[in-house]
């Protein structure tokens, strides 16, 4: 009977060794846990912080180019990537690229529910120009709730305000009939939603096929001649545009619709630290003195680029 006893004082002791030993070593997990999930805020915070830095950095690249030109190319500061930084384990990549480079989908719209017959035109060019359906403009049209003038009309396009769908990120559209991902994905480098009063394109940094809609009758050698001649010299206003142009184009119309500098450009932006990651995309705007933050979009996947060979930045 004693032995037994002694058996038994012997089994629960070692009982109450065992989960001694199970407590201390949940306590050390649940602490390492702990530990982690304190260095995973401190990197996001860190992230975040610098993440707000690059925004700042981009606002003040801006403001620098409005200050020292009216025209907006590509030789300029703001068109070179931020040169990689990594510093105390963050890493900091960053690239603005010009946003009046792209087609203004919401410039279809000309005023009241009217649109732009010349802009959808250029529009189904762009369409045709990248191996897609022309028809396209006209879902588009029908989303945007828009409607062309009679064919053959002689009366002036109205001036009301703007009263059709617009797009608030081109990512709208996806709402759109016909616009599968393989569609938005080819158009997203050629495409923008800015505001509908953006009507300018600039020659200075739209990509070739762009201009190609634009400007259709522009053969390839003379499409060859304004990338060289915009490489070394860029246009300086409208009247050098239309001056250059005057022998292979249409240039009683450009004004309305290409000028060379840019109120609007996109910022992506990618911070790391350990495992920590995040992108964001922005949109910046230059009014007058002043730059500001228009929107944000964090997580966002990396923005489709377009090589323009003008120099060594990339057009987005």
């Amino acid at each position: 009977m004693k032995r037994r006893q002694k058996g038994m004082a012997v089994v629960m002791a070692l009982l109450v060794v065992a989960l001694a030993v199970s407590a201390a070593a949940l306590v050390m997990w649940q602490q390492g846990l702990w530990w982690r999930q304190v260095e995973t805020d401190r990197q996001r915070a860190q992230v975040a912080l610098v993440t707000e830095s690059g925004i700042e950095w981009a606002l003040s690249m801006l403001a620098y180019n409005n200050q020292s030109s009216s025209a907006v190319y590509l030789g300029q500061l703001w068109a070179s990537p931020l040169p990689p930084t990594d510093a105390e384990g963050v890493r900091l990549r960053g690239q603005l690229y010009d946003m009046q480079a792209r087609f203004n989908i919401n410039a279809l719209a000309h005023g009241g529910d009217t649109a732009d017959p010349l802009r959808v035109e250029q529009y189904r060019r762009l369409l045709a120009g990248l191996g897609l359906a022309p028809s396209l403009a006209d879902s588009l049209l029908r989303w945007m709730r828009l409607r062309l003038p009679p064919e053959g009309s002689k009366a002036p396009l109205s001036a009301a305000p703007v009263t059709a769908h617009l797009l608030e990120r081109i990512g709208m559209l996806a709402w759109v009939e016909g616009y599968t991902p393989e569609v938005r994905a080819r158009l997203a480098p050629y495409v923008a939603a800015l505001p509908a009063e953006v009507k300018f394109i600039n020659i200075n940094t739209a990509p070739p096929l762009l201009l190609r809609a634009l400007l259709p009758e522009l053969g390839s050698g003379d499409l060859e001649l304004l990338q060289a001649q915009r490489k070394v010299n860029y246009f300086r206003d409208v009247a050098d545009v239309q001056s250059r142009l005057r022998s292979v184009a249409t240039v009683t119309t450009l004004g309305q619709w290409l000028g060379v500098g840019s109120a609007y450009f996109g910022l992506d932006c990618d911070v790391r630290q350990g495992k920590v990651v995040l992108r964001t995309r922005a949109l910046l705007q230059v009014d007058g003195a002043h730059t500001r933050l228009r929107w944000r979009e964090e997580g966002a996947p990396p923005v489709l680029t377009v090589e323009n060979h003008d120099n060594a930045a990339t057009v987005f």
